[in-house]
């Protein structure tokens, strides 16, 4: 008993030095064996104090365990937090870079695009607006040979307006691809019978076609057709189809779409008309067939004509 006696003081030296040292550990291995110290020396007031004091430090150490672990995976969540949100933000950055030149680039494109599409739309205006200047010539050519066919066969001009007629006559053959193609029988000498110096019954019959077409208006009913213009000017479809043929070099519907679509441009410079309006007060009856033969024929829409016509 006396050497276990001797032990007590050497246990609360070491214990003392673990609570200098901050050892928890070592200060509940002194209180347990302090506690079986006194087991051996039958004190079991003193078993039963370090026995408690022994647990209380190892639930102690216990805690301070699960402290621990828990900051430190607190610790790492944070650290695992932040990277995820260093990495996320890295992300939507990369991203928004990546839509904003996407967004600059398509914006650049459409520009382009724009400009492009600008340049050719004024051209083909301008080209339209060329092609109602030569139409315009034409017509004064093909009514100047008419008016010089027929005043051969009836009384005699004076010599300033024979003049004349024979300056727009040579100015016709200068602008009119039409007199330089054989057969076509659009020069004044062969639209001009033989012998009678009267214009032949072909020409006659488009005179009448185009009074009533053109001068009367009659392409604006959207139901004009070869049967029906043929019954209205006196003649058959086969002649009526010949007639617009030679003097147009145009089909029956292509020449009396010709006059809406020249007519329709007219109607697009007011524009407090929409399109749907001026589809059916030029003879076409539906926008969708105004659109489609509009933009076959000049290269663009309605619309765009109107925008860039002003």
């Amino acid at each position: 008993m006396g050497r276990y006696q001797e032990i007590l003081p050497i246990i609360d030296r070491i214990y003392q030095s673990a609570v200098d040292d901050n050892q928890p550990h070592t200060m509940a291995m002194m209180l347990r064996q302090k506690a079986r110290v006194y087991a051996v020396l039958n004190d079991a007031d003193q078993t039963e104090t370090y026995y408690e004091k022994h647990i209380a430090m190892r639930d102690s150490i216990t805690g301070i365990n699960l402290e621990s672990q828990l900051s430190e995976m607190r610790t790492k969540y944070d650290v695992d937090r932040h990277i995820l949100e260093k990495t996320r933000n890295r992300n939507y950055a990369i991203l928004a870079a990546a839509l904003l030149a996407a967004a600059l680039i398509a914006l650049t494109v459409w520009i382009l695009y724009s400009r492009r599409l600008t340049i050719k739309n004024r051209a083909l205006v301008e080209r339209i607006r060329e092609q109602d200047k030569l139409h315009e010539q034409l017509q004064a050519c093909s009514a100047a040979r008419r008016r010089q066919g027929s005043g051969a066969g009836i009384a005699r001009a004076t010599p300033e307006a024979t003049q004349q007629e024979t300056e727009n006559t040579l100015d016709c053959h200068g602008h009119s691809s039409r007199n330089d193609e054989p057969g076509t029988g659009d020069s004044s000498d062969a639209r001009m019978e033989p012998g009678t110096g009267t214009l032949p019954a072909s020409d006659e019959l488009f005179d009448r076609i185009a009074q009533l077409v053109e001068q009367g208006r009659a392409f604006l009913d959207p139901t004009l057709n070869r049967n029906t213009l043929a019954s209205l000017v006196g003649s058959n479809e086969t002649y009526v189809r010949r007639s617009i043929q030679n003097n147009t070099g145009q089909t029956v519907n292509d020449y009396l779409n010709s006059l809406r679509l020249r007519y329709a441009r007219e109607l697009l410079a007011n524009r407090k008309l929409t399109i749907e309006v001026v589809a059916t007060e030029a003879g076409f009856g539906a926008r969708n067939t105004f659109h489609n033969i509009f933009k076959k024929e000049y290269g663009l829409t309605p619309d765009e004509f109107r925008r860039f016509s002003s």
